[in-house]
């Protein structure tokens, strides 16, 4: 409960100091990384979060939830009794039909922690973002997936910005392109 009150908290702050931190027009976007994925996916969502303070979001090595990650990390019987001693169950993929911002979902193939099939998971799951964009970096692991990447990830990066912040929220015709990766985009037009 700790980190979505931190989550929370800075949210209100930036609602509060718009101005003087981006301007009226400027952009904020919201970033996490693994736990801080589900931190960002839990502010997003959140119903005190008004629509249109943030520009969008990016997730990158971020998990299902703490359970699927038990699961991938332990063998039984810890996997057995999860649920007796699990306090904290942080389901980031119960989030994502809420997501209604653009939201960008970034992997290493190679992410020893969080398996790549989760950032996927989530991805799929995030039905109603107006702009879904992967990308999975070859030889990415879970704390240097932007250097194996480097290029490709400000690129990526650089494209969803830009796409992110010309999106308006009254568009509601998806559509879905392939990116020069072969990826599939969904984007509303």
């Amino acid at each position: 409960a700790g980190l979505k009150q931190d989550g929370l908290d800075i949210m209100k702050y930036i609602k509060d100091n718009r101005d003087q931190l981006v301007g009226p027009n400027g952009h904020i976007f919201l970033i996490g990384r693994s736990l801080g994925g589900a931190v960002a996916a839990y502010v997003a969502t959140h119903p005190e979060t008004p629509k249109g303070l943030f520009s969008g979001l990016v997730l990158e090595n971020t998990f299902t939830s703490i359970s699927d990650m038990v699961d991938t990390m332990f063998f039984p019987p810890i996997t057995t009794f999860k649920h007796h001693v699990l306090t904290l169950e942080w389901k980031t993929i119960d989030l994502c039909p809420a997501i209604s911002l653009p939201v960008l979902f970034v992997t290493g193939d190679e992410d020893e922690i969080v398996p790549t099939k989760m950032t996927y998971q989530l991805y799929a799951a995030s039905t109603n973002a107006p702009i879904r964009l992967m990308l999975d970096i070859a030889g990415g692991t879970h704390n240097d997936t932007w250097i194996h990447g480097y290029k490709k990830y400000m690129q990526k990066l650089k494209y969803f910005f830009k796409e992110a912040s010309k999106f308006k929220s009254d568009h509601s015709a998806k559509k879905e392109t392939k990116s020069s990766d072969g990826k599939t985009e969904t984007h509303f037009v």
